[in-house]
């Protein structure tokens, strides 16, 4: 049993990612301004600061997932370009 895998998916799946984790930097870049929440106002930027570190901690896995695709995509295209000189060298 094999993987078989077209170099074009992967690339459209590493540009998804890297759009993505763009996409997602600004919002994670800073939190936005302190809101009037009236008594909230301490707990809703409490909440907000968190959100965005996290959304900065997503963008840097979403990120390396996308360089992660393209060193695989490398891989896998070095892998079957050397398999195919074998059967080449066999015929």
């Amino acid at each position: 049993m094999g993987i078989d895998v077209e170099m074009g998916e992967l690339s459209t799946l590493s540009g998804q990612l890297r759009s993505a984790a763009d996409g997602m930097g600004g919002a994670a870049s800073q939190p936005p301004d302190p809101p009037d929440a009236g008594d909230s106002t301490a707990a809703v930027t409490a909440l907000l600061e968190r959100l965005t570190t996290a959304a900065a901690a997503l963008t840097e896995i979403v990120s390396k997932a996308s360089g992660d695709v393209e060193a695989a995509k490398a891989t896998y295209g070095r892998s079957d370009a050397d398999k195919a000189d074998v059967f080449k060298n066999i015929m």
